[in-house]
């Protein structure tokens, strides 16, 4: 999860973690490194990548369908 999604992006009267997202990421690649911004890239990549394939194909057999109907 990204780090602003846990923290909050709003300001509070106790002082928030981040300003905003600009912030976040500064704060972020100092303290972990500029790796820390692709954590979960990934996962992500291997749980879209089929779900793309999967629709593109579908995509071109809808289309070749009906270009022939």
């Amino acid at each position: 999860r990204p780090a602003l999604s846990w923290y909050g992006c709003e300001k509070t009267t106790e002082g928030g973690a981040y300003d905003g997202a600009w912030d976040c990421a500064v704060k972020t690649v100092k303290a972990e490194g500029a790796m820390a911004l692709y954590k979960g890239f990934v996962p992500t990549v291997c749980r879209q990548g089929p779900f793309t394939v999967v629709l593109f194909v579908t995509l071109e057999q809808v289309r070749k369908l009906l270009r022939d109907f």
